[in-house]
């Protein structure tokens, strides 16, 4: 084990060592050896300017990220969008491969549901906006005592009708 030594400091600079040493949370052997291990790492001294070294740390980071955004940009134009391509191609064939062979078959459609006729398609419309504006009555109530729940605020009579046109 290292034995003690003492130096002789100024009393001002031993406060701000000392408050300093507090706040990085250290002995004060740790705290001087880690700020001796800084400057070493760095290969600055205490009495240089940071200008130029970190101007030069900075524009070495930013050729870096702009390495990184030209390498993102070559994936993209290189592998991302052929590949994309390639999907949308084979989409597109087997849309015209099932096309053609509906064409084929002239009406024999083994395994596809029957096609909605355009009147029915209407129907089911206007069932969806008359449901919507039924959902849109729905009000929620929070009582003070007991569970919340919603309360349908719509006269009897549009129930009514909304019943018959899913009977039909």
């Amino acid at each position: 084990m290292d034995g003690f030594g003492t130096i002789r400091i100024h009393k001002k600079t031993l406060e701000r060592f000392k408050i300093f040493s507090r706040k990085a949370a250290m002995t004060y052997s740790d705290c001087l050896e880690s700020c001796m291990d800084f400057f070493t790492f760095h290969g600055i001294g205490p009495k240089d300017r940071f200008g130029p070294r970190f101007q030069r740390e900075q524009d070495r980071t930013r050729k870096r990220i702009d390495a990184v955004v030209a390498i993102i940009k070559n994936i993209e134009r290189h592998q991302t969008r052929p590949t994309l391509g390639l999907l949308e191609a084979l989409i597109e064939q087997t849309t015209r491969s099932i096309m053609d062979h509906d064409q084929g078959h002239h009406g024999e459609r083994e395994g596809f549901p029957e096609p909605i006729q355009q009147t029915e398609w209407e129907r089911l419309l206007s069932m969806e906006k008359e449901l919507q504006e039924l959902l849109d009555c729905v009000i929620e109530v929070n009582p003070r005592m007991g569970k919340p729940y919603l309360r349908l605020q719509t006269p009897i009579s549009k129930i009514n009708r909304l019943k018959m046109e899913l009977k039909r």
